[in-house]
């Protein structure tokens, strides 16, 4: 939508139609290099979702909602107290931009009681991310595929999810499988 250069010319501030706001630092622009070439930056301030939300989750202990949305492919961090997106990050699986559009794997999200972890549910996989003051940190995997329903036990010890007609139960800090039900599927 806009952008501005910070007077030392260090910085540029973009902002966009989702209601995000980037910048970029200069040095990483090449003078001589191609100008149709993509140029990445960074979110410093996050708006709100360009999309439906598909999933919303709510920590107990801290005052913490953690929501996504397929359709912008994106997880926000929101602070409940201080009305503010704390954290947003998108995830796609292509870089190429002609075709990104098409390629959004996130499916779903939930947060661990305690606020500290989270899980989040792609095409492929489960990834689960330690919640950092500035970012997921990705640390563990379960393979399951297209995910759309998953949750932390109210005591944060278990974490359930359901893939096709099993639904799985973790220890939720080691990520190892204690049981799997298979579900009863309703004839028609």
């Amino acid at each position: 939508m806009s952008l501005d250069i910070t007077p030392n010319e260090e910085f540029i501030a973009v902002s966009l139609e989702t209601n995000n706001l980037g910048i970029i630092n200069t040095k990483s622009i090449g003078l001589n290099e191609d100008l149709n070439k993509e140029i990445k930056f960074s979110l410093i301030c996050k708006g709100f979702h360009s999309g439906a939300i598909s999933t919303i989750d709510i920590a107990v202990q801290r005052p913490l909602i953690l929501t996504c949305s397929k359709e912008d492919s994106t997880i926000r961090l929101w602070n409940y107290k201080t009305f503010a997106c704390e954290m947003a990050r998108e995830y796609y699986v292509l870089e190429d931009v002609n075709i990104r559009e098409t390629a959004k794997p996130l499916i779903s999200v939930s947060i661990h009681p305690s606020g500290y972890y989270m899980a989040a549910s792609f095409i492929d996989k489960i990834r689960f991310h330690h919640i950092l003051h500035d970012e997921f940190k990705h640390y563990k995997n379960i393979e399951i595929r297209y995910c759309r329903l998953m949750k932390f036990s109210s005591g944060g010890h278990l974490f359930a999810c359901v893939e096709e007609d099993n639904l799985h139960i973790y220890n939720s800090y080691t990520i190892e499988l204690i049981h799997t039900i298979k579900l009863a599927v309703p004839s028609k």
